[in-house]
């Protein structure tokens, strides 16, 4: 049983058959039209313009329009387009335009596909906001969805053509610090098969002699729409080879010229990257490194000696709304003679929100000899450090940067056999286990000892007291008016086996040297111990003779309720004599 029959095959076929050759001449009369119109577009070039200029809400010029239409592929080449706003501020503009319209994939997709676009000396400039995004200037940008075509991100421009060739592009970039300077990008090519997408550029920066050192080098491969943050990835290379990097602090850390009157470059340094990222401008990048600098380029006292290289492994994220965060992993810093030891380090931050500074684990010695070589403490911050000579390790350390009032800093680490020495009549501690939290003004340190501990009070005692326990919270506070440190504890309790003691520490310090005395008052207390223990906590402050009696007339046995106490100056001559108190 036929279900269709010949004559109805036969019917069917002519249809389509007719069809298909209607369609071909249909085509064939508009490629023939396109070809005797095409050439006059250049009488109405105003009126396409104006048209155009409306649409878009700018005031587009162009000073010349030429049109051919060879085979499939009508081609229109605009000379001398000048884009800018209504009130006349400029946008950008470009020598030459040239557009190769692809007839089949525009009929096929029912809109306009371009297979090759072309852009000759392209002029612009790129404006840095205060938020630290960079637009093109005087260019209104639209929102999501007000048009087809947004501006929303630099890679949107793989939409507009098959392959866009961009030549001889210059770029005038204005930071927000008020500093500018001019890219110039030899040769871009974008590529835009559907959803797959490529960009490949090489970028130079004019110098002051006003020649073009080549700097910049960047591969992009994409997938998805530019315009659809969920739909759209894509992965890259960039490197940087000798780049300024007066331009790269400007442009991320824009506060460090704030206080700079001249708008000026500082000395130049060169920093070479290479990187390799993943993600977008909307959802945010991975990226991973290598990153080498010749310097810094900062403007130091004449004391401070600046580093003359750099070098480390470099890992992060970066996003849009939460800012950054690296990890530079082995980083080494070079001086003229010498060099910093290995170290990981990770930086957080953003724009408007402070820079943190996160280390798993610092030697405190290596690290406080180097300080000291380069000169980049103040004289009395300097003298403090250097008297209290810290070694041992911080681990976790976690440091944040703040303003003035809050002390510029906040340090918080694990102390790990800390050693400090002592500064005008302050403790030595030695072995110290703990937790502290620190800022330029102030702090404390929280004890936890259970292997071993020692402090010294060494205008007080003549031996460092030994324990083999420790806990407690000892803080400080400086006060800047005064030029005075305090140093407080709350109850500290030290304990070796049964033997357990308990004390309460208060210290008053000058940090100048201007005829006032240190002053400290400590009290000490034990529930039970040895009468041997007299010899611990009695200090050598008293007189001799009476230190003399206390060794000979005590002998052996148990003390129970054992209390000492001291207040006064600890200065070796004082012009008071302290007061003691020993009971039990």
């Amino acid at each position: 049983m036929r279900l269709i029959s010949q004559r109805t095959i036969r019917r069917l076929a002519r249809r389509v058959w007719g069809t298909l050759f209607t369609l071909i001449i249909a085509i064939a009369v508009l490629v023939q039209l396109g070809r005797e119109a095409f050439p006059l577009l250049d009488d109405y070039r105003n009126d396409i313009s104006e048209i155009l200029g409306k649409r878009l809400g700018v005031d587009i010029q162009v000073g010349g329009l030429v049109a051919d239409w060879s085979g499939l592929k009508p081609k229109i080449i605009l000379t001398d387009v000048y884009v800018a706003t209504l009130q006349k501020e400029p946008i950008f503009n470009m020598s030459t335009v040239t557009a190769e319209l692809g007839l089949i994939d525009s009929l096929l997709d029912f809109e306009l596909r371009w297979h090759h676009l072309a852009f000759e000396r392209f002029q612009a400039t790129l404006k840095q906001a205060e938020s630290g995004q960079w637009k093109i200037k005087n260019l209104a940008m639209k929102k999501t969805g007000e048009s087809k075509f947004t501006i929303d991100d630099p890679l949107d421009i793989f939409l507009f053509g098959r392959r866009i060739q961009l030549n001889d592009v210059t770029f005038n970039l204005e930071y927000r610090t008020g500093h500018a300077s001019v890219v110039n990008i030899p040769s871009i090519t974008l590529e835009n098969d559907r959803d797959f997408h490529r960009a490949v550029a090489a970028v130079g920066v004019v110098n002051e002699a006003g020649e073009l050192d080549r700097h910049f080098q960047m591969v992009v491969e994409a997938t998805g729409d530019p315009r659809d943050p969920d739909d759209f990835h894509s992965v890259g290379y960039l490197a940087l080879k000798q780049f300024p990097m007066e331009t790269v602090v400007a442009a991320f850390a824009g506060s460090h010229w704030e206080m700079q009157d001249d708008q000026v470059w500082g000395e130049g340094h060169r920093l070479d990257l290479e990187l390799w990222f993943r993600g977008t401008t909307y959802s945010g990048m991975t990226l991973r490194g290598q990153l080498r600098s010749d310097g810094l380029p900062l403007d130091v006292p004449e004391n401070v000696i600046l580093p003359e290289g750099m070098a480390a492994d470099i890992s992060g994220r970066w996003h849009p709304n939460h800012g950054w965060n690296f990890v530079l992993q082995q980083m080494v810093v070079n001086w003229p003679e010498f060099q910093s030891p290995p170290l990981d380090v990770e930086l957080r931050g953003g724009l408007k929100r402070p820079l943190a500074i996160a280390v798993e684990e610092l030697d405190l010695k290596p690290w406080h000899d180097l300080t000291k070589k380069i000169g980049i403490m103040g004289e009395k911050p300097a003298g403090i450090i250097n008297a209290l000579a810290p070694e041992g390790r911080l681990h976790n350390i976690d440091i944040r940067l703040t303003g003035k009032d809050a002390g510029y800093f906040d340090l918080k680490a694990q102390l790990d056999r800390v050693n400090v020495h002592s500064f005008r009549g302050s403790p030595v501690v030695k072995k110290l286990n703990g937790f502290v939290s620190a800022n330029a003004l102030g702090g404390f340190v929280d004890i936890h000892n259970r292997e071993g501990f020692s402090i010294a009070f060494p205008k007080v005692y003549a031996q460092p007291l030994e324990f083999e326990t420790a806990s407690g919270r000892v803080g400080w506070q400086i006060d800047t008016k005064t030029k005075t440190a305090y140093v407080n504890s709350n109850r500290l309790q030290f304990a070796n086996g049964d033997e357990v003691a308990n004390g309460y520490m208060h210290l008053r310090l000058p940090t100048v040297r201007d005829g006032r005395e240190p002053h400290m008052t400590l009290a000490i207390g034990v529930e039970k111990a040895p009468l041997s223990v007299h010899r611990k906590f009695v200090p050598q402050t008293i007189p001799k003779n009476l230190h003399k009696w206390l060794g000979e007339s005590i002998g052996e046995g148990t003390a129970t309720n054992m209390a000492f106490t001291f207040h006064g100056s600890i200065k070796k001559n004082p012009k008071i004599k302290p007061s003691i108190q020993f009971s039990a």
